[in-house]
């Protein structure tokens, strides 16, 4: 049951920023509002409270295209602003358009969440290499 009510109040406020014009109603890019859930869901609990991680509106990249092995994936990166070595998260949007994957820092420690791996966990490595312009992983 919390879970349920967590959602709904993540849900409640982004609605709530759209309605007031502060930003879109996720970070993700229309039509992945399933992704965007099942990426809420598979934080850690104590994780979704941090704003920047949820909505990924402080340091932010925009959506692009990532090939992640034979997957073409769509890729978001979001930091907490003046501390992106620590706290930041690489988000990689699947196909199915209702599944996020994701590697994300808090106070410098890496988690997998979503049902990534060392597949992602390296991928977030060669990004950082190429400065973030990788095209594909």
């Amino acid at each position: 049951m919390e879970f349920a009510r967590m959602i709904a109040i993540a849900t409640c406020l982004s609605v709530t920023g759209a309605a007031q014009a502060t930003g879109p109603a996720t970070p993700f890019p229309p039509g992945y509002e399933k992704a965007y859930a099942a990426y809420i869901a598979s934080l850690p609990t104590e994780a979704r409270k941090l704003v920047w991680l949820v909505k990924l509106n402080q340091v932010s990249s925009q959506p692009r295209s990532l090939k992640l092995g034979a997957t073409t994936v769509v890729y978001l990166f979001g930091c907490k602003s003046h501390y992106c070595d620590t706290d930041q998260a690489n988000v990689f949007l699947l196909p199915d358009r209702k599944s996020a994957l994701a590697v994300i820092k808090v106070n410098g420690v890496q988690r997998l969440v979503g049902g990534a791996g060392s597949r992602e966990a390296a991928c977030v490595v060669k990004l950082d290499a190429s400065d973030g312009v990788a095209s594909a992983c």
